[in-house]
């Protein structure tokens, strides 16, 4: 699917991707990445639950308006966080562990 004149981002690319990334070291092997591919209009709903919760904050207007749009610009969002873990210090180390992933 080409969207905007862009290129299509081959799901099995970006699987792969993933994948390699998991290889990164992670303490006590916690396994915290976790992955969501956005494309089609999925990256609509994206933007619209991320602009809601921008909204119920109370972001400026402005910067809640950009976002109902910003997923739509690319062919494909990937999002990743790192699961939540039992201590302060092993949340930490989630987050660095997925960050080097």
């Amino acid at each position: 699917m080409l969207v905007h004149g862009q290129r299509p981002v081959p799901r099995d690319l970006v699987e792969q991707l993933c994948e390699l990334a998991q290889w990164a070291p992670n303490h006590k092997r916690t396994w915290p990445w976790r992955f969501a591919l956005f494309d089609g209009q999925g990256r609509a709903r994206l933007g619209e639950v991320i602009s809601a919760a921008m909204a119920a904050r109370n972001d400026p207007a402005d910067k809640v308006e950009k976002a109902l749009t910003k997923y739509m610009r690319t062919p494909a969002t990937l999002v990743v966080g790192a699961a939540p873990g039992d201590t302060p210090q092993t949340t930490a180390e989630n987050r660095d562990a997925t960050a080097a992933g």
